[in-house]
């Protein structure tokens, strides 16, 4: 069989957490007051929480059963070796012993680049969004923000003199109607 019937119990332990957690997420959100949503940091707090939870619990689930089993591979290699060489047994010890605390140490650092990373992803989806979402075009429009940011970024290309500068460069006799500069 060219699949493992093994990931079945897996797979629907995956859908039941999906499904659970989908539904908490909802009932939670929908019994947010209109004055929570408004707070930014509690907004903040659900759109990182709350806006792939299903697929984020699935992940630690698989995470931790990987773990386990992973952790069964290695006390049982370590016990085969023990009973055969106890002191080969004692070095791999000894040796794992700060590989795993060096792990660990790493895994923190990781885990808070990646916790402010989320931040700034978080805060740069919502900028795209007003930048560029069908329900914020009046106010774009009202307060002129489009030609702000064309200005900001044409700035902000005209200054590393690359492709950008040289094609503005050359078109810009083209609209110019012989007006000098």
């Amino acid at each position: 069989m060219g699949w493992n019937l093994g990931r079945i119990p897996a797979e629907r332990l995956r859908i039941s957490v999906e499904y659970q957690t989908k539904l908490e997420v909802t009932k939670k959100r929908s019994k947010l007051k209109y004055s929570d949503v408004e707070d930014n940091k509690i907004w903040e707090l659900c759109q990182r929480v709350g806006k792939e939870m299903h697929r984020n619990m699935s992940w630690v689930l698989s995470s931790i059963c990987d773990f386990l089993m992973s952790m069964i591979r290695i006390f049982g290699v370590l016990l085969i070796i023990f009973a055969e060489n106890p002191v080969l047994g004692g070095i791999m010890i000894l040796i794992m012993v700060p590989l795993v605390t060096l792990s660990v140490k790493s895994g923190k650092h990781i885990y808070t680049a990646f916790q402010e990373a989320a931040e700034h992803e978080r805060r740069g989806e919502y900028l795209q969004n007003v930048l560029t979402g069908r329900d914020t075009a009046d106010e774009r429009t009202f307060f002129a923000y489009t030609e702000y940011v064309n200005e900001q970024w044409n700035e902000e290309l005209m200054e590393t003199d690359g492709l950008y500068r040289q094609m503005y460069d050359s078109q810009k006799s083209w609209y110019s109607d012989g007006k000098k500069d």
